[in-house]
């Protein structure tokens, strides 16, 4: 959606120098404002789900590593894993994660030192 919309607002501002606010520029900016609103409103209706295909054998078999955590995914097939990957979308299908992120949070700040 970034090239129709940069596409858009180039042709508006061509159309503004060379001629003025005419009816073509109102065109022009008023798609590019549509553009705009379009992809926020699919953004929000049509929200990421997460992929369970396994890199390796390619099965949808990805399960998060530890249940209470948002990091480490695991293929319950092939046994391949990695624990730095994100299961945070996982995490966010399975139901309400604040909890888990919350602890996630206060462990990572006990490990600071100032």
């Amino acid at each position: 959606m970034i090239a129709p919309m940069l596409l858009l607002a180039s042709a508006a501002g061509v159309r503004l120098v060379m001629n003025g606010i005419d009816g073509i520029f109102g065109v022009l900016f008023g798609a590019l404002l549509g553009v705009g609103a379009g992809w926020i409103l699919i953004s929000v209706l049509m929200p990421g789900s997460a992929d369970r295909t396994c890199p390796s054998c390619g099965r949808k078999g990805l399960e998060k590593l530890d249940p209470k955590s948002t990091t480490g995914l695991a293929c319950k097939f092939c046994q391949w894993s990695d624990a730095s990957a994100s299961s945070f979308l996982l995490t966010e299908e399975e139901g309400p994660f604040e909890g888990i992120v919350l602890d996630q949070r206060r462990a990572r700040d006990r490990g600071r030192r100032f």
